[in-house]
């Protein structure tokens, strides 16, 4: 039984094992946990630079911004390196701000280097580990050595499992997706703004050639759904394999560079680079040491793993009802738990919600005592692109993206333009607040807010965002307190 075991796990590991050698999986892992400590601390400080503007968030969430910052230069550095990612993954799952698809991504990253010990790698762990053995005891009593072994595979495999239940989930809510289904979701987010950096050349593009860049928009939409669809299947396939990585690279590579997703990309690629880093850094003539020694603990990691990757996936098709209602029964409660440590949960994204979130923007400016403009507050441009404020997570998730996903009747009174809702008001109040501490005014302030809108304009072949129009004008005064928290944005 044992044996049969073995070849099973070393047949799903396969794909993981070409081209692997000491040097080049040490490297990848070693370079994945630092990259993720730097992306984690540049996330974490920013966030807690702003939180005293948010009223409704509990004051533990600055303290815990604060360690979350901490952990991620302790992750980079390579010290006390479990207990950093253990706190970590706690934060990135219980934490106030962990609800958007970066952190399930995050989630599976973090578990993937705690499994993989991968702070006993070019790290300050490895000196004192080397020096103290009890130390390399208790430090690393969980997971196993980062070299090349079925049992290193298997845990790669059961991590790219994880991704792929994230992968499968958005794609069961495209697949109900008016705008999936009719294939304009990539030529209305290229062409708007709130997720697009270069929205205008887009547009541009759209109309000198309306054939040309529909015929690119459906086919880079045919070629994301089929590597989402087929992720792991595709990787038991000779060119499969191949298609994977570098469809996954360019795929984050244009997230980064085209889209404004946040932090989603970064700790996409810190996955890929812990995933498959190794194939990049080993040496073609490199000798593989690879290691047949089977570990148990390591052989139950990556079943649960794919055991929860499985429950998840079946739930959410034939019952959903059973992730939202959490409060009814301690088993949903336990089981919407382990669904959520292990990176899985519902991802409805770049969806009808997200697709109109360009239909009305706010261009915020500060004004003198006589209503002169003094300047532009750098939170969205007057063509609806996102400026320096909106790179934070805090800003973005808690303002930004509930705001612009609400209807129309819920961001004006009676749909009159002129009257903004409460919900509207505390968005610009939040921003001219949090604009007026970084300049360090003092006393009253004023500001203003422009209000455009913008329609989708649909061919027989194509949708695409028209250009927007200012449709009123808010103005708010603020008076400033003297005693308040400082805020600080950075970088």
């Amino acid at each position: 039984m044992e044996n049969a075991c073995q070849k099973i796990i070393l047949k799903l590991s396969g794909p993981f094992s070409q081209n692997s050698n000491h040097n080049s999986v040490q490297l990848a892992v070693g370079v994945s946990r630092i990259y993720t400590g730097i992306i984690i601390f540049t996330q974490a400080i920013g966030n807690f630079g702003i939180v005293p503007i948010f009223e409704d968030l509990p004051q533990r969430v600055a303290f815990e911004q604060l360690m979350v910052s901490l952990c991620g230069v302790m992750l980079a550095v390579g010290f006390l390196t479990p207990i950093a990612l253990l706190f970590l993954i706690y934060s990135f799952t219980f934490s106030d701000l962990s609800l958007s698809l970066g952190c399930q991504v995050a989630r599976i990253l973090l578990l993937g280097l705690v499994l993989l010990r991968s702070g006993k790698i070019y790290s300050l762990d490895e000196y004192f580990c080397s020096k103290f053995s009890t130390l390399n005891k208790v430090l690393y009593c969980v997971g196993i050595d980062s070299k090349p072994s079925i049992s290193f595979n298997w845990l790669k495999f059961g991590l790219m499992v994880l991704f792929w239940g994230i992968c499968l989930s958005a794609m069961i809510f495209h697949f109900q997706d008016k705008s999936w289904l009719s294939g304009e979701v990539l030529s209305v987010a290229l062409t708007g703004s709130f997720y697009s950096k270069y929205s205008g050349f887009f547009r541009s593009l759209a109309d000198n050639y309306p054939q040309a860049f529909c015929f690119f928009c459906i086919s880079g939409l045919i070629v994301q759904a089929f590597w989402e669809s087929f992720l792991v299947s595709l990787m038991f396939l000779r060119f499969g394999k191949y298609f994977v990585i570098f469809q996954g690279v360019a795929f984050f590579l244009c997230s980064i560079i085209i889209f404004e997703l946040q932090f989603l990309p970064f700790f996409e690629v810190g996955l890929w680079l812990l995933l498959f880093g190794n194939f990049v850094f080993c040496r073609s003539n490199a000798v593989s040491d690879f290691d047949q020694k089977f570990v148990r603990s390591a052989f139950f990691a990556g079943l649960v793993m794919v055991f929860f990757t499985i429950c998840f996936l079946v739930v959410l098709v034939f019952k959903p009802d059973f992730l939202n209602n959490l409060n009814s029964s301690k088993f949903k409660k336990i089981t919407n738990l382990g669904f959520k440590l292990f990176g899985q949960g519902p991802v409805s994204v770049f969806n009808k919600d997200d697709l109109s979130a360009d239909e009305f923007y706010m261009v915020i400016y500060e004004l003198d005592e006589n209503g002169n403009r003094i300047r532009c507050v750098p939170y969205f441009d007057a063509d609806g692109n996102r400026l320096r404020y909106m790179r934070n997570d805090l800003i973005c998730y808690r303002l930004a993206i509930p705001w612009h996903r609400l209807d129309k009747n819920q961001k004006f009174l009676n749909e009159q333009e002129k009257k903004p809702t409460d919900a509207s008001s505390k968005v610009f109040k939040s921003i001219a607040f949090l604009d007026a501490k970084l300049q360090k005014r003092n006393g009253w302030v004023h500001y203003e807010a422009e209000i455009y809108e913008r329609h989708i304009e649909t061919t027989f072949f194509l949708s695409r965002w028209k250009e927007s129009k200012k449709i009123t004008e808010w103005n708010l005064e603020l008076n400033l307190p003297e005693s308040s928290a400082p805020v600080f944005l950075w970088p």
